[in-house]
């Protein structure tokens, strides 16, 4: 698939979870950090990288608050339109 679109957010996403559940936690941050830069206010990708850095075994827990924020900046900007 992406050697077909190697910037298709939902593959990107759905490629990160495939890895987040073979416990491969860089290899799936890798993923959403693509998603994200494709579509950074595609609030799906924000949220699984949330959950890859609060459940993974590493030194990734600084980056939890500053992406809670982004998560909920973007869901506030999605109900208020």
């Amino acid at each position: 698939m992406f050697r077909l679109d190697d910037k298709n957010y939902t593959g990107l996403v759905f490629a990160g979870l495939a890895a987040l559940k073979l416990c491969e936690y860089e290899e799936a941050r890798g993923y959403y950090k693509s998603a994200i830069a494709c579509q950074p206010d595609g609030p799906l990708a924000w949220k699984v990288w949330m959950i890859t850095n609060c459940f993974s075994e590493s030194h990734y827990w600084f980056t939890i608050i500053p992406t809670v924020s982004r998560v909920l900046q973007i869901t506030m900007t999605t109900i208020s339109q």
